[in-house]
């Protein structure tokens, strides 16, 4: 792909109603439960994926298996890799299996981790009242097919429903957790009084040691304020944690999310959450407060795994998914237990207006072949109905000019279009009765340092490439 847009360092010197926004999941097909909620895919040479995928309970033994698909819903070759009773794995004192593993590979160090949550049973001295906390184990494989339990674990105190990832960019596997941070503002009497769920990122070099090493003890101290309960401690700090800030709603908060790296960026859906004022007991209120309380899905965008950009607030991602994408016959897929949901490939993220807007994009070296753009006109949720919607394209040299022959009056899309590989064609009227159209389509500028400068309405352009 010659040039994407994700996010503001993709467009330039923008005008009028031109933003970047992102694609929602949409659902493909029902598919028959395979016994396992995939938590990663890595694709093989053949276009097929192999996957791993998880079956855990509360305080029973759990499993890892793997498999491969081609086509996202059928798996063959399905294997267990992990089974926790018949591997004798170690579990200290006191800890019992959960409900969530996660997988991921870093092939620098020809590693794969799988991070897996245990529950921790206490008597809190403050109340004498018996608690559960989480607490991280780390298993390691250098093919995904035998693993070994590393010998420190835990490696960290908590870790509930969140995702990890490594990080190419960072050289760390980064794990994200179902953190909580204190809100004595809190007004919904959920779990806690003065608490919110945020994500809390941990990294590490190796899998083992991480930071912050400090642990989320947020039920020690618990107090009971009536049916409800203030939260305890210590906590991690502030600094490791992405929080609802002051343009969310008040009661919001981050209940869990997966990342995944594609196309140069990493996305990740967090699934957020509110309380409510139902009181406790009510259905579908358990009596501590807890509730079904999803509000959204909310894409999120990072350039290495660590620092999050939320450019996408109020877009609805569609669906919350815990793996990354596995690309087949030119779709990005995920996979849920009972389905599977889909987006077109490179289709994720897009630039958009509903009236006249202009970007630029950023400098590129002209290829040898014709451009070609992955466009919608008219643009999602936009009308047609009078052919208002256009795109028109020209190209610019370093010197801010328009090169001459490649104006924008010269190439000029009207719909309907919805291609991955609309030519970009530049056609000058013929001169005089009788003569022929000049027709360019940038061949004769390969090697020139140029960007494209895109005038639209009511029209989304995903990506520019070079044709085939």
């Amino acid at each position: 792909m010659l040039l994407t847009f994700v996010d503001g360092d993709d467009i330039h010197n923008v005008w009028g109603d031109t933003r970047i926004t992102a694609s929602t999941l949409q659902h493909l097909r029902d598919c028959q439960d395979p016994g396992f909620n995939i938590t990663f895919t890595e694709r093989q040479a053949d276009g097929s994926y192999s996957v791993f995928g998880y079956k855990c309970g509360k305080a029973t033994h759990w499993k890892l298996f793997r498999a491969e698909t081609a086509d996202g819903e059928h798996f063959e070759n399905v294997r267990v890799v992990i089974d926790s009773e018949r591997d004798n794995l170690p579990l200290a004192e006191g800890h019992h299996w959960q409900h969530v593993a996660t997988v991921s590979y870093s092939p620098e160090l020809g590693r794969y981790l799988c991070l897996k949550n245990v529950g921790i049973g206490f008597d809190d001295p403050d109340d004498g009242v018996p608690k559960q906390e989480f607490a991280t184990y780390a298993l390691t494989s250098s093919d995904g097919e035998s693993w070994q339990a590393y010998e420190g674990n835990p490696v960290y105190h908590e870790g509930d429903r969140w995702g990890a990832i490594w990080s190419s960019v960072a050289q760390r596997f980064i794990s994200y957790n179902k953190g909580w941070l204190r809100n004595d503002h809190k007004r919904v009497n959920e779990l806690v009084l003065d608490g919110i769920r945020t994500c809390c990122i941990r990294t590490s070099p190796d899998g083992f040691e991480w930071t912050p090493d400090l642990p989320n003890h947020y039920k020690h101290g618990l107090k009971m304020v009536g049916h409800m309960r203030t939260i305890g401690g210590p906590l991690v700090p502030p600094e490791y944690h992405i929080a609802p800030d002051e343009q969310d709603p008040p009661d919001l908060e981050f209940y869990a999310g997966a990342p995944f790296e594609y196309g140069g960026r990493f996305f990740l859906i967090s699934l957020n959450y509110a309380g409510s004022y139902l009181p406790a007991g009510v259905p579908p209120m358990r009596l501590d407060g807890h509730g079904p309380g999803t509000l959204d899905q909310e894409w999120w965008l990072s350039k290495d795994g660590l620092s999050w950009e939320r450019c996408f607030r109020g877009v609805e991602a569609g669906a919350y998914v815990a793996h990354n994408p596995m690309v087949i016959g030119g779709l990005m897929m995920f996979r849920r237990p009972t389905e599977l949901l889909s987006l077109p490939e490179n289709r994720m993220t897009y630039v958009t207006t509903r009236a006249n807007g202009v970007f630029e994009t950023r400098t590129f070296d002209m290829p040898g072949a014709p451009l070609a753009l992955n466009c919608r006109q008219p643009g999602s949720g936009f009308s047609n109905d009078l052919n208002e919607a256009y795109i028109m394209a020209e190209l610019i040299d370093g010197s801010d000019r328009v090169v001459p022959g490649y104006e924008k009056e010269k190439c000029i899309l009207q719909g309907p279009i919805d291609l991955t590989d609309q030519p970009l064609n530049w056609i000058e009227a013929a001169n005089g009765k009788g003569g022929s159209r000049t027709r360019r389509d940038g061949g004769e500028l390969k090697g020139q340092r140029l960007r494209l400068r895109f005038y639209f309405r009511c029209a989304d352009i995903f990506s520019v490439s070079a044709q085939a």
